[in-house]
C-alpha cells in the first residue's frame, strides 16, 4: 500500500491594490505577495466623469464584483488635494561643542522636522490659497543629511559643526483624507498608506533625474545613491532655463527618465516634449514608458 504524499498547506497569498487617483482618471495595479516577493498580476485604468470621490466610489463598487478583494491598498491622491515638498535645513553648532550624543541628536532632528514642517505647510498654503489648518502631513521625515559637507546616515557620535538636512513632506487636505477613509470603510480593503509618487520613485531606487513633463510644467526628482535627494517644480514659463538651472545645481546627472500617466490624460505626457529634449544630451534622455503607477507598485512591494 502506497502512502499518499501530503503537501504542507501553503500560506494564502496576500493580495494588494495600488491606486493612482487623479481628477480625470484612476490607474490601478493588482499584485500578490508570495514567498517573500511581490508580483503585479494586472493593471488597468478607469476614466472619471465627475470628481475623484465619486469616481473612486464607482471604481470600488465595480472592482469588488470582478476581482478577488485585496487585503490592503496603497493610494496616491489627486495633485489637486495632495502635495509633496523637499526642504533643506541648515543647522550650525558652536566650536568646541563636542561629540553629538543620543539626546542631542534626537533634539536636533526633532527641531529640524518641526521647522521644516511649518515652512512646508505655509508654502503649500501660499501656493494653493488653502489655510495650513486644512492640511495634514502624511509623512514628514529626514531623508538625508550632510555633516561638514559629507553625506552620512548617522548624526550621533559625530563632532560636527555644520549640518544640512533634507526633509521630505507629503501632505493632503484633511477633507480628502476623510473622504478616502469613508469610501474604503464600505469595502474589505484596508488603506495601508496614502503616498506621493515621489515615495514610489524613491523605492525604485535607480539614480538619475525623473521628470514628469507636461504642457503646464514639470516636476523633477533627483535620485542619488539610491534615494531621493532633491525635487524641483517647474512652471510653463521659461521651462528650459529652469531645467538647466536645476540640472546644473545637481552637477548634470548621468540619466534623465521621462514618465507620465500616458497620452490618454491630456495633462500629462509619457515622453519629453520636443523643447525639453533639446536641453539634454541624447544619451541622457531615456524615454522609457514609466508611469506614476509603476513607481507606486514599487512602494507597495
Amino acid at each position: 500500500m502506497k502512502i499518499p504524499f501530503f503537501k504542507p498547506k501553503e500560506k494564502p497569498e496576500s493580495r494588494w491594490l495600488v491606486l493612482d487617483v487623479e481628477d480625470s482618471m484612476i490607474q490601478y495595479g493588482i499584485g500578490v505577495q508570495r514567498e517573500g516577493s511581490s508580483h503585479v498580476t494586472h493593471c488597468g485604468e478607469e476614466e472619471i466623469k465627475d470628481n475623484w470621490e465619486s469616481g473612486l466610489e464607482t471604481f470600488l463598487d465595480s472592482f469588488k464584483k470582478v476581482h478577488i478583494s485585496p487585503s490592503r491598498a496603497i493610494v496616491s491622491l489627486p495633485s489637486s488635494v495632495s502635495k509633496a515638498c523637499i526642504f533643506k535645513q541648515r543647522v550650525l553648532r558652536g566650536e568646541g561643542s563636542g561629540v553629538i550624543k543620543k539626546a542631542e541628536a534626537s533634539e536636533i532632528a526633532n527641531r529640524v522636522i518641526e521647522i521644516a514642517g511649518k515652512k512646508m505647510a505655509f508654502q503649500v498654503a501660499e501656493e494653493t490659497g488653502i489655510p495650513p489648518v486644512e492640511w495634514m502631513f502624511l509623512r514628514l521625515a529626514i531623508i538625508g543629511m550632510s555633516l561638514d559637507g559629507y553625506d552620512t546616515g548617522e548624526l550621533k557620535g559625530n563632532n560636527t559643526h555644520d549640518m544640512e538636512f533634507t526633509v521630505l513632506g507629503t501632505l493632503c487636505l484633511k477633507s480628502a483624507f476623510t473622504s478616502l477613509e469613508n469610501l474604503f470603510s464600505k469595502t474589505n480593503i484596508t488603506v495601508e498608506r496614502v503616498v506621493d509618487e515621489i515615495e514610489g520613485i524613491d523605492s525604485f531606487g535607480q539614480d538619475g533625474v525623473y521628470m514628469n513633463a507636461g504642457e503646464s510644467g514639470a516636476r523633477l526628482v533627483l535620485l542619488q545613491g539610491g534615494s531621493v535627494k532633491d525635487m524641483v517644480h517647474i512652471n510653463s514659463s521659461d521651462i528650459t532655463q529652469q531645467v538647466n538651472q536645476a540640472t546644473l545645481a545637481w552637477q548634470q546627472p548621468a540619466s534623465v527618465f521621462a514618465y507620465g500617466r500616458g497620452l490618454s490624460d491630456f495633462r500629462h505626457t509619457s515622453l519629453f516634449p520636443e523643447h525639453i529634449l533639446t536641453i539634454f544630451p541624447s544619451e541622457m534622455a531615456q524615454q522609457t514608458q514609466y508611469t506614476p503607477l509603476a513607481f507606486l507598485c514599487y512602494a507597495a512591494s
